[in-house]
């Protein structure tokens, strides 16, 4: 379980009820070797990371495998024009 904000900026302590928690299953490469010409994939792994409620209100968490569990900003939203 995730003890803090995944923000690395951030680094609130876990408050239960508060934020938003993410649970990603991942694939982890068995072989540390960078020069490697076959890659092998241990089995899945559920990793779990925790945004409080500023960070998650500015960004989200995501997955790509080869490059693994990141922090990206939520998409903008058009802002209603005051005239």
């Amino acid at each position: 379980m995730a003890s803090k904000c995944a923000n690395p900026a951030c680094g609130k302590e876990f408050q239960l009820g508060e934020g938003q928690l993410y649970e990603f299953e991942v694939m982890q490469p068995s072989s540390e070797d960078s020069h490697a010409k076959v890659v092998t994939l241990r089995p899945r792994k559920r990793e779990r990371y925790w945004l409080c409620d500023r960070c998650s209100s500015l960004m989200t968490m995501k997955y790509r495998p080869g490059v693994g569990v990141f922090t990206a900003p939520l998409p903008c939203t058009e802002m209603a024009r005051v005239s």
